[in-house]
């Protein structure tokens, strides 16, 4: 139960590590959030469970519909025409 409480701690307090000037998203997709918490799993998988590990870039999932109507921008969310 640690294990999962420990890691569950990391990736939620990812949206207090961004880098100053960056828009905080979480963990959204395509998001530097996103990409920490990519990197994390990536290196417990590869340093405690000696995994091999790679990343791949994914270009689309899908019609990706969220992305199309949101878009945080300066702490503001604006809803496009759906």
């Amino acid at each position: 139960m640690s294990y999962v409480w420990n890691w569950t701690q990391k990736l939620a307090n990812i949206v207090y590590e961004y880098p100053s000037g960056h828009i905080p998203k979480g963990r959204a997709f395509g998001s530097w959030g996103g990409g920490k918490a990519a990197q994390l799993l990536m290196d417990n998988m590869h340093d405690n469970l000696s995994l091999q590990t790679r990343a791949e870039k994914i270009e689309a999932i899908g019609n990706n519909y969220y992305n199309r109507i949101l878009n945080v921008t300066d702490f503001q969310l604006q809803v496009y025409n759906f």
